[in-house]
């Protein structure tokens, strides 16, 4: 079952989310940020690694978040959620079709992989009270 790790990455109460790209795999659908473990990775250099790639920053990898475990037509996934943290670099797009800021229970208006849906779920009722409309 492949192992996928993702990040939150928050800024004033607003949370990153990614677009995949046309002709990937989901294309066009919403996620949070990151990907598949390599073989012998820890969650946390996995998770660098990908926010390096996608994104061109270093972050340090805070606190666990969540999980899920999802069953796609043709593959199994389970997903960690980490809070995550810019430390250097400037936020680049460079493997999804765009991005955005939004605030956790903004997320229902945008159309998200169902292995994330009940990730965000958790995310909304943790932290959507940090801010006021």
């Amino acid at each position: 079952m492949p192992v996928v790790v993702a990040g939150l990455l928050m800024n004033e109460g607003k949370m990153l989310i990614a677009q995949r790209r046309e002709g990937d795999s989901f294309a066009y659908k919403w996620e949070l940020p990151g990907g598949k473990l390599e073989a012998d990775e820890t969650f946390e250099a996995g998770l660098a690694r990908e926010m390096k790639e996608e994104f061109s920053i270093d972050v340090s990898v805070g606190e666990f978040v969540a999980a899920n475990t999802h069953d796609y037509r043709y593959v199994h996934v389970e997903i960690l959620v980490y809070r995550v943290h810019i430390v250097r670099g400037t936020l680049t797009v460079n493997a999804h079709e765009r991005v955005a800021w939004v605030y956790p229970d903004e997320c229902d208006a945008y159309d998200f992989l169902e292995a994330d849906k009940p990730i965000l779920a958790m995310i909304k009722e943790r932290f959507g009270k940090e801010h006021t409309k």
